[in-house]
């Protein structure tokens, strides 16, 4: 971006040094219009430059929001997984256990 907007200023400041040159201005008056359209095209380019990264950045944001919660429901679905085939496993056991000793009581 920052080779985009300094391309564009320069090509600003050449073209209006080309122009001060076919209408036969002085130097100083040449160079002083091709440092205006340098530093006005400059200032614009980086204005805009600022204007497009907040709005993609932005999106970016929102994108890694999105990505961020998809991973965290399918990290706490897996974790509700786990957790009722734990819960399922300790019934199991217990059932086990009380089998265990209703058959050692006979």
């Amino acid at each position: 971006m920052q080779k985009i907007v300094n391309t564009t200023a320069l090509s600003a400041a050449f073209a209006a040094v080309c122009f001060a040159l076919i209408r036969d201005y002085g130097v100083l008056a040449t160079l002083k219009r091709a440092a205006i359209a340098y530093f006005a095209f400059y200032a614009l380019g980086a204005i805009l430059v600022m204007i497009f990264r907040a709005g993609i950045q932005d999106e970016w944001i929102r994108e890694d929001w999105a990505k961020h919660q998809a991973v965290s429901d399918a990290e706490l679905e897996k974790r509700k997984t786990e957790d009722a085939a734990r819960v399922e496993e300790m019934k199991r056991r217990k059932a086990e256990r009380q089998k265990q000793l209703v058959g050692e009581d006979k």
